[in-house]
């Protein structure tokens, strides 16, 4: 298996704090899907929505900001805490349910 995976983050530093960020590093697993015969490669890499959220001048201090190439973000706290759970969340999905919401999101249950 030949993967090429994206560079990533190792740290961040928000609020004068460095947080570590080497749990969203890129990764790559095979599964079998449902129904095929062979092995399928899945590729995971993790964007900064993984730890920031939409950046609001109102109520993030400007130390909390960061720079995205699409949209201003500031770092999140809460969402740095759950993002340690999402490399093995990725890993278990084949064993997983999963559903569509009503605005087109994907959720597992």
């Amino acid at each position: 298996m030949v993967v090429r995976l994206m560079a990533h983050w190792t740290k961040i530093d928000a609020g004068g704090i460095t947080y570590d960020l080497v749990h969203l590093r890129p990764f790559a697993f095979e599964i079998r899907p449902q129904r095929w015969s062979r092995m399928a490669t899945v590729q995971v890499s993790f964007n900064d929505h993984c730890f920031t959220e939409k950046y609001d001048p109102a109520r993030h201090p400007a130390s909390t900001a960061v720079g995205s190439r699409h949209e201003a973000r500031a770092f999140s706290i809460e969402r740095w805490r759950w993002s340690f759970e999402l490399p093995q969340i990725v890993r278990t999905l084949d064993r997983r349910r999963i559903a569509r919401t009503r605005h087109g999101n994907l959720v597992h249950l």
